[in-house]
Formats: structure tokens, C-alpha cells, sequence
């Protein structure tokens, strides 16, 4: 059966010396896997340009009951992305973002309220300011863990307790086993949960802070989703906090 579905762009990796695999994210299907033959540019139906990471595109496709590869038909960008590809800074969040959604959104099911909220989040830093995208990827990391189950129970906060990583939910007695934050570090989660796109360029914090506030998010992830590697493009993002 065939399937037309609106996708955001993972990654592209190579197949064999004829086809890659396209691993998207799609709003009507959820995390695929499509195998891309290479086409002449001039009798394909699309450019290999639009698969760049986090594109927006409207696919066609071939389900593949056998194979779990679904084969693609057609490809056609949906929302034109210029500052996300040609801004420096933009880019390498980007790059980041990617990165960790690669990781993170695994589920082979329709999820819609994600998929909007990846699509609205990259519309938002598209058109965004640059000193209005200084907390941008703290704050995605922080509204995405909701969408992909592993919020963390923020209920019973004061001021002196600590949070405990691995139940994560706070607790007025430091951990005895396991990852956890001390209670000045606990402090930045209330802080951030109240971070939104519209907001952030409210919240002040140093580059150190600003680093060591991502930091603990990727480790907050690692422990809470199997699997999920230190992204490699972090060190390019605290390049760009310099």
C-alpha cells in the first residue's frame, strides 16, 4: 500500500552504492525507515537537497510489510527552511537538535501532538532573533521530555531538597546510589519548566550555567532512555557559548 505522509527529516544514511535509508519522523506514522534509490537529478521527482536533517517534507511511499523499509516514491518540501541551513549559529543547534531526536523519538505509531510540536519549534527558531535563541535548545529538551514520557515529577519542590535522577522526583535526603542533583542544581528545574519559546530570552543564564544546565538534560536523557549516546555536535554548541 502506498502512504502520503508530512515528515521531518532524521538523518540520511548510506545504504549501498545505489540506495540510501531516509529515517524520518512522520506525523500519520511515526518514526520510518525509507529506502531511497539514487535518481539522475533531472528525472527525479525530487532533489537530494531536501533531505537535509529537520526538513519538512511531503512524502510518498511504498509500504514494505516484509521488509520494515518502506520505498520511496515522491518527495516535496513543505516549509522552505533558509536560516536554519545558512544562519551558523542557527545550524549548529540544529545539528544538536537532530542529534538527539534521532535518539529519542523512537515509537513506530502516529503521534500528533509531537510531531506538531517539532513542527512548531522549528518554524519558531527559524524565524527567531538571534538573542532570542540563546536558551532555545535548553528549553526544547526540557518541553520534549513530556511528549516522549519522561517528564520529571516536579511536585513536592522546596527550597534544601535534592533530585533524585534515576526516580526522578525530589527528595529532602541526597540520594544513596545513582545520579542526582544537589539542591542548588535541584533549584533549575521549577525555572525551567516555566521556560517557553516566548519567554526565554527572559531568563539570564551565564555561559557556565547555560552549559552545565545542558549537560545535566543529556545525562537526565542517557539515564532515562537506553541507548541515547553524548551527542557529538555538543561540543560544538559550547564553541558557540564562547
Amino acid at each position: 500500500m502506498n502512504l502520503k505522509c508530512t515528515a521531518i527529516i532524521l538523518r540520511l544514511i548510506k545504504y549501498t552504492d545505489h540506495q540510501d535509508i531516509l529515517e524520518v519522523y512522520a506525523r500519520e506514522r511515526g518514526r520510518l525507515s525509507v529506502l531511497v534509490k539514487h535518481r539522475a537529478e533531472r528525472k527525479s521527482t525530487y532533489r537530494s537537497s531536501i533531505f537535509r536533517p529537520l526538513n519538512i517534507v511531503a512524502l510518498e511511499i511504498a509500504i514494505s510489510a516484509r521488509s520494515g523499509l518502506s520505498k520511496l516514491i515522491s518527495a516535496e518540501s513543505v516549509y522552505p527552511f533558509h536560516q536554519l541551513q545558512m544562519d551558523v549559529y542557527k545550524s549548529s543547534i540544529c545539528m544538536f537538535l537532530c542529534e538527539c531526536l534521532y535518539h529519542a523519538v523512537r515509537e513506530e505509531t502516529d503521534n500528533q501532538p509531537l510531531f506538531d510540536y517539532l513542527e512548531t519549534s522549528l518554524k519558531w527558531l527559524e524565524q527567531a532573533g538571534r538573542k532570542q535563541t540563546a536558551n532555545f535548545h535548553i528549553v526544547f529538551l526540557m518541553r520534549l521530555t513530556r511528549f516522549i514520557g519522561i517528564y520529571p515529577n516536579l511536585e513536592g519542590y522546596k527550597k534544601g531538597v535534592w533530585f533524585d535522577m534515576n526516580e526522578s522526583s525530589y527528595t529532602p535526603r541526597k540520594p544513596w546510589k545513582g545520579s542526582y542533583l544537589e539542591p542548588s542544581e535541584a533549584a533549575w528545574l521549577p525555572l525551567l519548566s516555566r521556560m517557553n519559546y516566548y519567554n526565554l530570552h527572559r531568563f539570564k543564564l551565564s555561559r557556565n550555567g547555560r552549559v552545565r544546565i545542558l549537560e545535566l538534560l543529556i545525562l537526565y536523557y542517557r539515564i532515562h532512555l537506553p541507548g541515547f549516546p553524548m551527542p557529538q555536535s555538543f561540543s560544538i554548541l559550547q564553541e558557540l557559548f564562547e
